[in-house]
């Protein structure tokens, strides 16, 4: 395992144009199994998941996002696919369903970038789009 900087950059946009982007710096891990690039990190109450633990499984064609705490859930993103998951909150479960237009990665060894961008519908009711760029990179200070 090997620690790193990871770096998210996430933009929403709504059915009505209508933008917000978020970006969160974090310490993290990074490993490898098999073909399999595996990125962990802490949420924190900049994105609204504090007390939450992500965990991005990178794979030769998709990637898995799986949180574990305050907020459950585990999400495939295969380009071209509607996946659904359950997001499980406090305050109650939503079915959530990606369509993902496209996953991109420069990632080895825990250096490089993770581009996403899907659709997101609650319920079976468009949300909007996402855009999610990671970036991860070696932590010098450990």
């Amino acid at each position: 395992m090997k620690a790193v900087i990871i770096t998210v950059n996430t933009l929403q946009r709504d059915e009505n144009g209508q933008e917000e982007s978020i970006e969160l710096t974090t310490k993290g891990t990074y490993e490898k199994q098999g073909d399999v690039q595996i990125l962990c990190y802490d949420e924190s109450s900049l994105t609204g998941l504090t007390g939450t633990r992500t965990t991005l499984k990178l794979f030769p064609h998709s990637l898995v996002l799986m949180r574990d705490g305050k907020i459950t859930q585990q999400q495939e993103f295969l380009p071209g696919t509607s996946q659904k998951s359950l997001y499980e909150t406090p305050f109650g479960n939503v079915t959530l369903t990606m369509y993902t237009h496209e996953l991109t990665h420069t990632l080895t060894n825990g250096e490089g970038e993770i581009e996403l961008r899907y659709d997101v519908a609650l319920e079976g009711v468009h949300a909007n789009y996402n855009e999610l760029i990671i970036r991860s990179r070696e932590d010098g200070t450990n």
